[in-house]
């Protein structure tokens, strides 16, 4: 019945966006005309409104622009109708006049012209392909995947564009949120929901590669990662407020950016232009009554006849979720619905091995403990001792973040620009889990209560107990961070080039303290025969919450790390058009860039000599490295309107980078566009990629953490059949300690991609824009260190000894994961994206837009000479070394409807089923589908102009995550679905 709810509710939603973009479509076949609402009187804001509401690019350079002023234009009028308005207005009060043409049928230009008016049809774009065209911006932005300046529609990259508008239609003030649900983002990226294993930072995932195979970059530069483990950009740093639009360049860029751009590129475009003054104050949460979240934001901006200037200033406070607070992740033990149970064998009442029994403490008849004083009050254990540590962790961790950011540029001539910007981002971020636990025979240290402790009731030494000090309370993470950016630059015209010199440096500082942790040496010692004062003698026999306080002041501990990124960046641009050719301009970039960076990383005496219990142990590292790097790239058109098409040009790209520590590469692109008529584009690229090994995959060294890993030695039925299980293991463990090994042998990834795609830009269906796109990339020398690979080659083979320590009993005491070129990606999929935009009646604008990813194959070859298997549609978590979830369909839509003064906005995530393999059983679990759906209303009230009202449900179905019998935190993949609920909010937004 279930599945049948799903089925209907998939098709009804499908055939409800199906009627509306029917609708829409026979709406613009009717008429050519928008509904503009242009209130601006400054032609540079103007321009760009009218390119946002009528969807189409357009193209000017702010010094034509910045100083004009003109009429505020609302009413219903073509295109053309709009722009000769705007330009007859700004050009009676400038003595240079500007008029507009239509370039490659792609986008528009405005542009200087000789005559005192523009005398341009209402109705028809004039086209000259031969003009001459100098000092451009596409409205002020360069689309990401390219130096040169293309839409994002017609260039040869398929690139997703979320624009501030689109942003503020999920309820989350999280700029990682609302990257969490693009189709193209499946894997294992991290977010606030990940605990256990989580360090409170966000990263995004683009194909299901790690997070380190997507470059993420703000304003097209690279910035500073984060301070602990150094690899990827964290998100959680970036204020909405500042964010002006997103864009997702979903192809290989490493001849573009550089590397970390296989899988592709996330640009954080910021706010560099606004004028007046904006104050909101936004409040939400869930149905149940957590996540109480609260943000105030700021902004101000001003903008001169020659310059500009931005700030902005936010504070957010998010409460948290715990996970004992809603049913799908209250209970560790999943056996009731198919999973495995996940509870935990070091419980608050010991189990103690003596004599190779297992023993647990037992309940008197009242259900209370006794004091653990004689051996008689033991009981054989069995599959109920176990304990459920859901009830005390985090699952949805707190946070704060502090945000303030600026942005100024100013003419210091008619031909030269400098800017600036600056930012610092503070958070916090708080979890809690469960009371540490003790595997006595699985420490760093040895672990052995003497037989002479005053409290062992058995008289023999006790060397395997495990014990949950509940007595210490919940173990309490505290992550803080800054992100501290600066940048500052000049940019210019020099005849038909136009340059840009840059210099940023950017610093991400990070703190990592752990609380009511054990020091292993002093555990040591309280259970030895030589504890004398001021050591206390420990009894780790006693009944849950039976220790004193003398004997846990005197075990517990407190760990810290401290550690920080630092980027220092420079580069130089020059693109221009030297030339033009029967079918076009020659568009050329060419420039240089030089970095130096560095990760270091110091923890404190416990944490780096090893000596933390449920905490994270790690020794220090620093490490640095320069890059120099060069680049080149050109469009060159090479037909138009011969043959019967309409124009046929191909893009260029390479790089040459030179790394300090992992030697040279030269990694090239090639672009196609074949635009068969005005409406129909095909376009394909092909790209050469690397990734070098970042410093933490180069220098880490000794990282200790409790990974979540199934030893096939524990199954019966592999005892004596595979060559490396001579003994049955400890089947009550499911986490053991893992120590990750950096590598400075390590080489770079490579990889080749491929696109193929087609774009419907219909003119006589003006804000129609849909693609279609196929992509392929093929990875080698992939980086990893994969500790279940290890543990399962170990026992299959008899491989690894070395890195696979076992004791006498065959059980795993440690593995060591160090990271190494091993094994190969094949990946292969489908990327589709539409859009509307509609005017009807005179009064209504309604606006869809839908994107969809299908992953049709993902091979993995694990190791270099093993088999490969494919994963797609498959879920393995990342706490056992898989690559998170990989569903075969993942997809969003959204309606939006406006007429003034409300607004209507409805949305919907999918998330296809997924299959995953239980190891108790070794059979094959369905993941069920996931779908949600949101709601927003806006109203802007009219006798207070400014003022406007949102308020909106996410997940207004309140449908639950789909449960994981494999998922390492709370029963569900909280970097796909998410436990939250129905979750409300409401933003008040004052605009001056």
């Amino acid at each position: 019945m279930a599945l049948l709810e799903i089925r209907v509710r998939k098709t009804v939603c499908a055939a409800l966006l199906s009627l509306l973009l029917a609708w829409g479509s026979l709406a613009v076949a009717e008429t050519r005309y928008v509904n503009f609402d242009i209130e601006t009187s400054q032609l540079d804001r103007a321009l760009i409104t009218l390119g946002k509401q009528a969807n189409y690019p357009i193209v000017f350079s702010s010094d034509l622009t910045r100083s004009r002023s003109c009429s505020p234009i609302v009413g219903r009028y073509t295109v053309a109708q709009a722009l000769t308005l705007l330009l007859q207005q700004s050009n009676a009060h400038d003595d240079k006049a500007l008029r507009y043409e239509l370039v490659d049928n792609s986008f528009i230009v405005i542009v200087e012209s000789a005559e005192e008016t523009v005398s341009i049809s209402h109705e028809e774009f004039n086209i000259d392909p031969t003009s001459n065209v100098e000092h451009l911006l596409v409205y002020g932005k360069q689309m990401t995947g390219s130096r040169l300046r293309r839409s994002d529609f017609t260039g040869s990259n398929p690139v997703d564009v979320l624009e501030s508008s689109s942003l503020h239609l999920k309820g989350s003030p999280s700029v990682s949120e609302k990257l969490k649900f693009l189709p193209a983002v499946v894997g294992k990226p991290t977010n606030t929901a990940v605990t256990n294993g989580g360090d409170g930072t966000a990263s995004v995932t683009l194909r299901g590669l790690p997070a380190n195979n997507t470059l993420v970059l703000i304003n097209g530069r690279r910035v500073a990662n984060n301070g602990i483990e150094g690899d990827t950009v964290d998100l959680n740093t970036i204020s909405e407020i500042s964010v002006e639009r997103i864009e997702v360049l979903k192809d290989g860029a490493s001849a573009v950016y550089g590397a970390d751009a296989i899988a592709g590129v996330v640009n954080i475009i910021t706010r560099q232009s606004y004028d007046g003054f904006q104050a909101s104050q936004y409040y939400g949460q869930a149905e149940q009554g957590d996540l109480q979240t609260l943000t105030t934001e700021l902004l101000w901006g001003k903008e001169f006849d020659r310059g500009a200037v931005v700030v902005s200033a936010s504070y957010l406070n998010q409460d948290d979720i715990m996970s004992r607070d809603r049913s799908v992740s209250r209970s560790a033990d999943g056996r009731a619905w198919g999973g495995d149970d996940f509870r935990s064998s070091a419980t608050p009442a010991a189990r103690i091995k003596v004599n190779d029994e297992v023993l647990a403490l037992a309940r008197n008849s009242a259900g209370n403990y006794p004091d653990g004083s004689s051996a008689s009050q033991y009981r054989p254990a069995n599959d109920e001792d176990y304990y459920n540590y859901r009830q005390q962790t985090t699952a949805y961790v707190p946070r704060e973040h502090d945000s303030v950011y600026s942005y100024m540029s100013f003419d210091i001539s008619d031909d030269v620009t400098v800017y600036g910007s600056a930012s610092y981002d503070s958070t916090i971020n708080q979890q809690y889990l469960a009371a540490t636990p003790v595997f006595s025979k699985f420490e760093a240290l040895p672990l052995v209560v003497a037989a002479d402790n005053p409290f062992n009731p058995f008289g023999v030494e006790v060397t395997d107990f495990r014990r949950r000090f509940v007595e210490l309370g919940p173990r309490q993470r505290t992550d803080e961070s800054t992100a501290k950016r600066f940048s500052m630059g000049a940019k210019g015209f020099y005849n038909r080039w136009q340059w840009d010199g840059y210099f940023g440096w950017s610093r991400s500082d990070a703190q990592t303290e752990e609380t009511n942790v054990i020091n292993t040496r002093r555990l040591q010692q309280s259970l030895g025969s030589d504890c004398v004062y001021p050591c206390v003698a420990l009894n780790p026999f006693a009944a849950p919450g039976g220790l004193s306080s003398a004997q846990t002041d005197y075990i517990v501990a407190t760990s810290a790390i401290d550690g920080y990124s630092e980027l220092y960046n420079t580069a130089f641009t020059l693109t221009g058009s030297p030339l033009t050719l029967p079918a076009g301009t020659l568009d050329v970039a060419l420039g240089a860039e030089y970095r130096m960076e560095g990760n270091h990383k110091t923890p404190d005496n416990l944490s780096s000599n090893g000596l933390i219990i449920g905490g994270t142990n790690f020794v220090g590292v620093s490490a640095e490295r320069d890059v120099t790097e060069y680049f080149a790239e050109s469009h060159i058109p090479l037909l138009k309107n011969q043959w019967g098409i309409d124009s046929f040009s191909i893009e260029l790209a390479v790089r040459h980078s030179s790394y300090s520590d992992v030697g040279s590469t030269t990694t090239p692109k090639i672009g196609a566009m074949l635009r068969l008529t005005p409406s129909w584009l095909i376009r394909s690229t092909y790209s050469e990629g690397f990734r070098a090994p970042s410093l933490v995959e180069l220098n880490k060294v000794a990282g200790q953490s409790y990974s979540q890993l199934d030893d096939p030695c524990a199954n019966p039925a592999n005892v004596g059949v595979l060559t490396g299980c001579d003994q049955l293991s400890d089947g009550s463990r499911n986490q053991f300690s893992t120590v990750f090994v950096g590598n400075q042998d390590l080489q770079p990834e490579t990889s080749v991609s491929n696109t193929f795609g087609i774009v419907f830009t219909p003119d006589y269906f003006p804000g129609l824009q849909m693609s279609l796109d196929y992509y392929r990339i093929k990875q080698q020398n992939v980086v990893d260190a994969n500790a279940q690979y290890i543990v399962n080659a170990n026992a299959y083979s008899g491989d690894y000894n070395d890195l696979v320590e076992r004791d006498e009993n065959g059980d795993i005491e440690r593995v060591i994961a160090k990271n190494i070129n091993i094994g190969s990606r094949d990946l292969s999929g489908f990327d589709f994206s539409g859009r509307y935009s509609i005017e009807f009646d005179n009064r209504w604008r309604l606006t869809t837009n839908v994107m969809a990813a299908f992953i049709d194959s993902y091979s993995r070859e694990v190791y270099v000479g093993n088999d490969t298997e494919d994963i797609a549609g498959s879920f393995v978590d990342d706490a056992s070394d898989g690559l998170g979830a990989l569903p075969e369909w993942k997809g969003t839509a959204g309606v939006e409807l406006n007429r003034k003064p409300w607004r209507l906005g409805y949305s919907l995530q999918y998330i296809d089923s997924m299959t995953e393999e239980i190891a108790s059983t070794g059979e094959s679990r369905t993941i069920s589908s996931w779908l949600t759906q949101d709601v927003q209303l806006g109203y802007q009230i009219d006798f207070l102009s400014g003022l406007y009202l949102d308020a909106g449900i996410d997940n207004i179905l309140d449908e639950k995550p789909p449960l994981i019998a494999t998922a390492f935190n709370d029963n569900i993949d909280a970097r796909t679905h998410d436990l939250i609920g129905r979750y409300y909010y409401f933003k008040v937004t004052q605009k001056f």
